[in-house]
């Protein structure tokens, strides 16, 4: 009988590839691919373990993610940017086995519905269906080397989280945040770069992943089996970018060059409409962290 887990309304899916994988594959030896994999991976793990994703599972040199699905988050879009964003800095410090520089990626995101389930009688594994796994796959191949490839849905989501009221427990979600703990091993407690806290999970810091909202905004955290254990409040003041030109929901908001617009610190780019396989036409975007230096 079909072991059916159920449905999702409203996830986030995030396909991450290789550029040149299977070149490099076939001009090294295997053992020295699977090593870089593992870097790769451990990092991408650990990260899951400090927010909540779920890791839903790594075929070759692709890696799959997924939020709003096993942890109660209302703004499951903006979490996968920030994981999305995580994930290439760390592959800019792994370098490929061929000797060709460091490791390139290509991350495609996509949100809506998927039905969940166990299928198959041997190696039972928890699955995903629907359409939004296909489109979130075709965001993946259609993007291009270290650059976040989003669909219009996922845009409209983690705008709107950015556009919301700053007050209340659904404070929208923007780039992370660090609290120090009792030791202060953590670091300072105000605002921190991603790389920042996304180094405290590569050595294993007990950090607490929190999405920030706006100035003097509290927003509870996720249990997430642990993963998010307390609430943390957040500081009563944040410095607003220099690019900023008008307050817009609790953030600095500003349309910059044709087709782009900057929010809460996240620059989206409107890419126009591309011919997906299987899909038509669909109208995607770009989208980068301006305020971390990575781009």
């Amino acid at each position: 009988a079909l072991c059916y887990g159920g449905y999702h309304d409203s996830v986030t899916l995030l396909f991450a590839d290789i550029k040149g994988f299977t070149s490099m594959s076939s001009q090294v030896e295997p053992q020295a691919v699977m090593e870089m994999l593992n870097e790769l991976y451990a990092y991408f793990d650990t990260l899951t373990t400090r927010m909540p994703v779920y890791k839903v599972e790594t075929v070759g040199d692709c890696y799959v993610a997924a939020t709003g699905l096993l942890h109660d988050d209302p703004h499951h879009a903006l979490t996968m940017l920030q994981f999305a964003h995580a994930m290439l800095r760390h592959a800019r410090t792994v370098p490929t086995p061929n000797g060709t520089g460091h490791v390139m990626l290509r991350v495609g995101i996509h949100s809506g519905p998927v039905t969940t389930g166990v299928v198959g009688t041997v190696r039972k594994r928890f699955c995903l269906f629907g359409d939004t796994m296909n489109t979130a796959s075709r965001m993946e191949s259609n993007g291009e080397p270290m650059r976040i490839h989003i669909s219009a849905h996922t845009h409209a989501l983690a705008l709107a989280d950015l556009a919301a009221p700053a007050s209340g427990p659904t404070a929208p979600a923007a780039p992370l945040r660090s609290r120090k703990d009792s030791t202060g091993v953590n670091g300072p407690a105000g605002p921190v770069s991603i790389a920042a806290v996304a180094g405290q999970a590569a050595a294993g810091a007990g950090t607490n992943w929190v999405p920030r909202g706006a100035a003097g905004s509290k927003r509870s955290s996720i249990d997430a089996g642990g993963m998010m254990s307390r609430a943390v409040s957040l500081a009563q003041s944040e410095p607003t970018s220099p690019r900023s030109s008008s307050q817009f929901g609790g953030y600095r908001h500003n349309r910059t060059r044709e087709g782009s617009e900057e929010l809460g610190g996240w620059r989206f780019t409107a890419r126009g409409s591309i011919d997906v396989k299987g899909k038509g036409s669909m109208e995607t975007f770009w989208v980068e962290f301006v305020d971390d230096g990575l781009w």
